[in-house]
């Protein structure tokens, strides 16, 4: 569970928000629990809280407290009954010390981006029924520590649990994502992770400039920063962290092309050994033609590191002489005589001009 606590000054704003919450045009929001307030709809009860305050002679800034109550999806919260919900809310009262004060509570069957996730919105009043004030100070600190006991007692999933479990998830996807883009920028980066689940959101300056990103699973309200995740995955290193990614993806490509060709191979020479005298014949240069990429990849690991790695950016992802010098950080003529130089080892016989 996760339990939000914070100190605020428009009850009246808050508790019209928590009874008339809607999603897609349908209400969600049911009142739940309720202590030493008598009005027939939030508006009033906030109405006594007020009263309330006045009466007690201390002048607020903020009077209230808002809280809210997640349990995680784990926890099945869609099947608890209103007496689960109404346990949960008193215990976390009781540890707040908060339970002596006038409150309203309203459940919530669903989140603003319609997820069925079911939660509570209480509003407490800050002045409690023998007229002392309730203290802010850490509330929300206070907060997590006892939502965190009250998980662990009850062998829920805790909020540090929850977390690390995204952060987990989120930074697995975002490098399967990077993994698979031939080249990086950022617009390709936020479609791949769509594809992947994840939702990136940039993060605006006040200069209207791109400053860093947020990432959070789709089907989650929780969103963290993309140095949480893994600092591979920062601005300023994204970079090379898709170069190295990309470079593992197509090893492990070009591996299981080899395996693949081998299988063909083995296949080949199992129809060969087995055709009849009166079987169909194969020419030579048929022949040729199976062993063809087979005999292509296995004379690029012959090449060195860089001298590979040019030759298959340049004809098999077909990219251009300007970009792979961008990306090696090599003026262009220095990658194409690498180039040259690579082709002639695979004794391919191209021109300089062709090569451009």
């Amino acid at each position: 569970m996760i339990a939000n606590c914070k100190q605020a000054r428009h009850g009246e704003e808050i508790g019209d928000y928590n009874e008339e919450k809607k999603v897609n045009g349908v209400y969600v929001a049911t009142e739940i629990f309720r202590n030493n307030v008598f009005g027939i709809d939030a508006k009033e009860c906030v109405k006594e809280m007020r009263e309330a305050q006045e009466q007690s002679g201390h002048k607020l800034k903020n009077g209230f407290f808002r809280i809210e109550i997640t349990p995680s999806k784990d926890e099945q919260a869609t099947e608890w009954t209103e007496e689960q919900w109404q346990s949960v809310i008193t215990d976390y009262c009781q540890r707040m010390g908060i339970s002596n004060s006038q409150a309203i509570w309203f459940h919530h069957s669903r989140t603003d981006n319609d997820e069925q996730l079911p939660h509570v919105h209480g509003l407490v009043n800050r002045i409690d029924r023998n007229g002392k004030v309730l203290s802010d100070k850490y509330c929300q600190k206070r907060s997590i520590d006892v939502i965190t006991k009250m998980t662990a007692e009850r062998g829920f999933t805790t909020a540090e649990e929850i977390s690390k479990k995204e952060r987990e998830t989120i930074k697995e996807k975002a490098h399967q994502a990077l993994r698979q883009m031939k080249r990086y920028d950022f617009t390709s980066y936020v479609i791949a992770c769509a594809d992947f689940g994840i939702t990136v959101r940039p993060n605006i300056s006040p200069n209207g400039k791109r400053s860093g990103y947020y990432l959070s699973l789709e089907d989650s309200s929780r969103e963290y920063k993309a140095s949480t995740i893994d600092r591979a995955l920062t601005d300023s290193r994204i970079v090379k962290t898709h170069y190295n990614e990309h470079k593992l993806y197509e090893q492990e490509r070009r591996k299981q092309l080899e395996r693949q060709k081998e299988q063909e191979r083995q296949q080949y020479q199992k129809q060969q050994s087995e055709r009849k005298p009166n079987g169909v014949f194969i020419p030579e240069e048929a022949k040729e033609d199976v062993y063809k990429d087979w005999d292509m990849l296995a004379a690029l690991e012959e090449l060195e590191e860089r001298e590979r790695t040019i030759v298959i950016l340049k004809y098999f992802e077909e990219w251009k002489i300007d970009d792979i010098a961008d990306l090696l950080k090599e003026n262009p003529n220095t990658v194409k005589s690498i180039l040259y130089r690579s082709l002639k080892k695979l004794k391919i016989k191209m021109s300089r001009e062709e090569i451009a």
